[in-house]
């Protein structure tokens, strides 16, 4: 009960939880030490027990509740940085585990190049992503990984290179593309 108030889109509860605890009142700060404890607790009790089993019996039904169990911590945002590090390399490790059961998912794919971006490891971000165009040249997420790459390297001339011939390649933009082409090419003002 308590992870699934933190996980997916309740994750703002662990925001609340962190800003209390710099609150003037002992007892707020308290209470909130005291929950924000609990829920990593109860999270890392969840991730230790199906790591077990997943090592106990290494099916694929064991690895998604696995994997399941680590996105649910890491969307929680409970931990600091260096441990959300080591948790999220770990979790790279498991879907690539995932992708020999499922060697063309887009959807496992689409979370390792998530978290290469999260954690700035542009080579292995860079890697993936070749092998990501390659499967799914017209995919408008490899594109957007590839665009937020540009933005966070302040590669901003080769970013509006880039949506020019999106914008060229392209006959009908997919919409998820469209805000981004429209301002880095000359009309959306980027010259």
């Amino acid at each position: 009960m308590i992870s699934s108030m933190l996980s997916g889109q309740d994750s703002d509860y662990s925001y609340l939880l962190k800003d209390s605890l710099d609150d003037a009142d002992f007892e707020v700060t308290h209470y909130a030490a005291t929950a924000l404890n609990a829920f990593e607790n109860e999270f890392e009790d969840k991730i230790s027990q199906t790591r077990n089993e997943y090592l106990s019996n290494q099916s694929p039904q064991n690895l998604v509740t696995y994997i399941t169990a680590t996105e649910e911590y890491l969307d929680s945002k409970l931990m600091d940085i260096e441990v959300e590090k080591i948790i999220r390399e770990d979790y790279i490790k498991l879907l690539y585990k995932q992708l020999e059961f499922e060697p063309d998912s887009k959807n496992m794919y689409s979370k390792i190049l998530d978290s290469y971006t999260k954690l700035e490891y542009d080579n292995k971000l860079l890697a993936t992503l070749k092998i990501y165009m390659r499967l799914y040249p017209k995919d408008p997420d490899g594109h957007l990984f590839i665009m937020n790459y540009l933005y966070r390297n302040n590669r901003l001339y080769k970013l509006g290179n880039y949506a020019g011939h999106l914008k060229k390649r392209f006959d009908d933009i997919p919409e998820k593309l469209v805000p981004y082409v429209a301002f880095w090419t000359k009309e959306g003002g980027f010259s």
